[in-house]
């Protein structure tokens, strides 16, 4: 309205167009487009991961697990095991509230887990109970809940 009564000086559509290319700009700066959140929690869990994988995972053989006197804070155990493509790949288990408090500080704790099982990355827990993501798996001889992560969290 302005450029229309001659206040402004620009030519018709300068500030549609100044405004569109802000606009552009912020889009480019956060990423793209799409639900950054969602990446900055995966970003995130992967992160973590790649930091502490061989410090605060025992590694679990034949459902039992390796000594590691290394260890200064446990976050769970980590197994190899053959995935559906045939090849073998590491597979985390997960304290619950290890996961909650430390790994996904910070996330809503069911939208993450939630993301996670949709893509493939977390699995589910029972079929009975379909709110429970954690899973039940044997070690050293007994049942404990857990997250289970499997390695596509590194594709994410």
């Amino acid at each position: 309205m302005a450029t229309n009564y001659g206040i402004t000086g620009w030519p018709v559509g300068e500030a549609m167009n100044a405004a569109l290319r802000c606009f552009n700009d912020w889009i480019e700066d956060k990423g793209g487009y799409g639900n950054q959140e969602e990446k900055q929690w995966l970003a995130q869990i992967k992160s973590y991961l790649e930091t502490y994988a061989q410090v605060r995972f025992q590694r679990i053989v034949n459902h039992k697990t390796f000594d590691n006197t290394f260890l200064g804070e446990l976050a769970g155990y980590v197994e190899e095991q053959i995935n559906t493509c045939g090849d073998l790949e590491d597979v985390y288990y997960v304290f619950p509230e290890y996961f909650k408090n430390t790994i996904a500080k910070g996330i809503p704790l069911k939208a993450v887990t939630r993301l996670l099982v949709n893509l493939g990355i977390m699995e589910p827990g029972s079929n009975r109970d379909k709110d429970r993501v954690t899973a039940r798996p044997y070690i050293n001889g007994k049942r404990q809940r857990m997250y289970v992560i499997n390695s596509k969290i590194f594709e994410a």
